[in-house]
Formats: C-alpha cells, sequence, structure tokens
C-alpha cells in the first residue's frame, strides 16, 4: 500500500511534487526557490514528504492553518510570528499579532475604569461596554455573533453597531477617548 501511494505521488503530473522533489522539469509559472531553501533543498523535502506517506498520515492541509493565515505546524508558525515581530509594512503581519482572549479585554477595562463588567455592561448610556467590544474586535480574532455570545447574548447586529459607533463616541467624549487610548496601550493593539 505505501509503495504504491509512493509511486501515485512521484508519477503524479498534476502535482508539484516532482517539480520540488527534483523528480521532473518546473513549469515555468513555478517558483521553488523560496520554498526549497526553507526546506533545505529538493532532497530533504522529498524525503519529508516521503516520509509522511511512509508513517501513514493523512491529514487535511486545512487543519493545519494557524491564526487563519499560516499554513503549517504550530512550531513553525510561532517561528514566523518571532521572525516577522521587527519588520514594517509586512502582509498579513497584523493577522499573526498574539491574540488575547474577551477576558482578557474586560480585565484591563475593568481595572483601569474600576468598575466591574458586570456592573457597567447593561447600564444604559455607558459606553465601556462598547468599549470591550470594539478593542475585543481587535484583539481577539472573535466573530461578531462570538462577541455577541460572550458579551451577555447580544445580537450581532447591536454587537455591530456598537463597533462602529465607538470611535464617534470617544471624538465627543475627553474621558472616554482617554480611557479608550489606555487599553489599547494595555493590551498591545
Amino acid at each position: 500500500m505505501v509503495k504504491r501511494r509512493l509511486t501515485k505521488l512521484r508519477s503524479y503530473r498534476w502535482s508539484s511534487f516532482r517539480a520540488y522533489a527534483g523528480c521532473g522539469k518546473a513549469p515555468e509559472w513555478l517558483d521553488r526557490e523560496e520554498l526549497l531553501a526553507r526546506a533545505g533543498g529538493a532532497a530533504k523535502y522529498r524525503g519529508y514528504v516521503e516520509d509522511r506517506v511512509r508513517q501513514g498520515i493523512e491529514e487535511h492541509p486545512w487543519e493545519q492553518v494557524k491564526w487563519w493565515l499560516v499554513l503549517g505546524t504550530e512550531s513553525f508558525a510561532r517561528d514566523l510570528r518571532k521572525r516577522l515581530a521587527g519588520g514594517r509594512e509586512m502582509p498579513g503581519k497584523s493577522e499573526l499579532r498574539q491574540r488575547i482572549s474577551f477576558d482578557e479585554v474586560v480585565k484591563v477595562v475593568e481595572r483601569l475604569s474600576g468598575e466591574q463588567w458586570d456592573e457597567f455592561r447593561e447600564r444604559h448610556g455607558d459606553k465601556r461596554r462598547d468599549l470591550v467590544l470594539w478593542v475585543a474586535r481587535r484583539c481577539t480574532g472573535l466573530t461578531l455573533e462570538e462577541l455577541g455570545q460572550v458579551a451577555a447574548g447580544m445580537d450581532y447586529a447591536a454587537v455591530t453597531m456598537a463597533i462602529r459607533r465607538f470611535p464617534k463616541v470617544c471624538e465627543r467624549d475627553g474621558a472616554l477617548d482617554r480611557l479608550a487610548k489606555r487599553v489599547i496601550k494595555r493590551v498591545g493593539m
């Protein structure tokens, strides 16, 4: 079975494996240099892929997607995050920033405002709830629906409106604007 899978891998004409592994000619459009440099050359690439076939590993590649952006192992994604830490103007860099939890955002707002989430969350006119939603949308990776669920069952449309209106409210409310800036600084946005 393994021998048949290896033969199929090496001979399948629509796969780029043959070109990367040095088993066949690369089409003009295929840029192999970057991948082969990262893999340590064609022989190491071929060995890595064929070893996975020999081990019987048949995982779907989308299961390896990390942080909605990086395809690879957890260690590869962490290494990539470290290497991107210093540069500027890198596409996708913002998606690789360390994510924080909704609870961490809440704790920062509680600490800086001096009041507990349960006390101000549903208070009419208190914009600290919207501050939490606005910051959490940018640093947690939660969807609007997920934010609504963790914020006491809010409808995602209400979450959308709160987030959309928050910057305008800050323009009119200096104290809220200062609090928002402190929260942003504390969570590392």
